[in-house]
């Protein structure tokens, strides 16, 4: 379960109310908010946030960045491009980095609001901004810090850490019942 800074969540008002609908309908059996539910993409930043009990693969390429860990990859464009001016969002939304030291520096935005933050379906707005940071802080680790930016959904940026492990052996045993 993600942990977010601050918690509660400091949802507005319109928000709040979107968190209470889904409480309600969950509790007649109804769930509202999971675009997963409907093979649709779970989107940013549900995918970085919840991956980690997930196998991603970060491969590093000239000119970008991606994690790969779903259909998808999330791609980090690190030529030095400006977001687009005439982006349309989408589930994962557009990111651009640049490296200071050992640590990616993301901006993404333009994610579609249908998505979550997390695996508890909270909700966002079409304005959701995050920005985040990749660190290998050992040979088997990385840090990714996020923090998610949203004036219409948020009354204050909230913030988490994700920690990745380098898994270098097989985690799962396919069973063969023949």
């Amino acid at each position: 379960y993600t942990r977010w800074t601050p918690w509660p969540l400091p949802l507005t008002p319109d928000y709040q109310k979107i968190v209470n609908d889904r409480i309600a309908a969950a509790q007649t059996g109804r769930e509202v908010g999971d675009t997963g539910i409907r093979c649709v993409s779970n989107g940013m930043p549900w995918k970085i946030v919840v991956n980690p009990g997930l196998p991603i693969e970060v491969i590093q390429t000239p000119g970008q960045v991606s994690f790969w860990g779903g259909l998808r990859p999330i791609v980090i464009h690190t030529d030095g491009r400006p977001h687009p001016s005439d982006w349309q969002p989408t589930y994962d939304g557009h990111s651009i980095g640049h490296w200071i030291g050992n640590t990616l520096h993301v901006d993404t935005v333009g994610i579609i609001a249908s998505t979550r933050i997390d695996a508890a379906y909270n909700p966002h707005s079409a304005a959701l901004h995050l920005k985040w940071t990749i660190e290998r802080v050992a040979p088997d680790r990385l840090h990714t810090r996020m923090t998610l930016y949203d004036p219409l959904a948020f009354k204050e940026p909230l913030a988490t850490t994700i920690i990745y492990e380098l898994l270098t052996e097989p985690q799962m045993d396919l069973i063969d019942d023949a």
